[in-house]
């Protein structure tokens, strides 16, 4: 509902110097004013302006409720001459509207404000009501491992014998003990040594991996450091008689 604010300085000498104008009481004066703003909360903008409003269309609005001893046009003009309706370039203005309907304004402003809070608030409580509606998806469950058959026909396939873990020997070398041991016992353990250091550094350099790095120092770091190396050999075995050298890894 619409409602504009009256303020008591209204009843001052510009109320009096409108009365006389119009020559009326003051309480119509004072009517006629309350009629104006009223019809200004419809037809003015939040400046006061009266949206292609023009003199005679305030008349028009007027002549049905005032006396008939008062004539529309001729209060029209004393509004504007008392100061009441402003001429600017823009067209008519009611004075100081922004001042006197401030407080509707603040009202609208809040119930803006409001309507949009509550908006949100319906807009969340529907959301939450759509995640509490959501069925909740059951837990993944574990894969069940499946059974394997054995044969019904035939023997029964060997497992696989798992080989020895491999050690590091040094950061890029890594063999089984047992392979270590082989060499320690065919080279000595300084020459060892020398094999894997050898080996290490061209894998860091090179970036080159081997599936066994055993056999990698079989194929070819051996005969490398044998060039450089030769004296720090305290043991080193025979070759078997059939020229393998890989002999005994049968």
């Amino acid at each position: 509902m619409s409602w504009i604010a009256v303020h008591e300085e209204v009843l001052g000498g510009k109320l009096r110097g409108f009365r006389k104008a119009i020559e009326c009481s003051e309480s119509e004066a004072l009517g006629i004013l309350t009629l104006i703003w009223l019809w200004a909360r419809k037809n003015a903008d939040f400046s006061g302006l009266l949206l292609n409003v023009e003199k005679c269309d305030i008349a028009r609005f007027l002549a049905p409720s005032i006396s008939s001893s008062l004539d529309a046009e001729k209060v029209t003009d004393a509004l504007i001459e008392s100061g009441w309706i402003d001429i600017e370039e823009d067209g008519l203005h009611v004075h100081q509207w922004g001042d006197w309907q401030k407080f509707w304004y603040k009202h609208l402003e809040k119930k803006e404000k409001d309507r949009i809070r509550k908006r949100q608030e319906r807009e969340k409580m529907a959301s939450q009501a759509e995640s509490e509606e959501a069925p909740s998806l059951p837990p993944p469950q574990p894969k069940q491992e499946e059974k394997v058959e054995e044969p019904k026909e035939g023997k029964p396939k060997k497992k696989k014998k798992s080989e020895p873990p491999k050690i590091a020997f040094a950061e890029n070398v890594r063999m089984q003990q047992s392979e270590y041991d082989t060499l320690v016992e065919k080279y000595g353990e300084q020459f060892t040594q020398k094999l894997i250091e050898t080996l290490d550094n061209y894998k860091g350099s090179s970036g080159k991996s081997y599936k066994s790095d055993y056999r990698a120092i079989l194929m070819w770091v051996v005969e490398k450091c044998e060039a450089k190396f030769r004296h720090l050999i305290t043991h080193k075995q025979d070759v078997p008689a059939t020229g393998n050298p890989f002999e005994d890894y049968k």
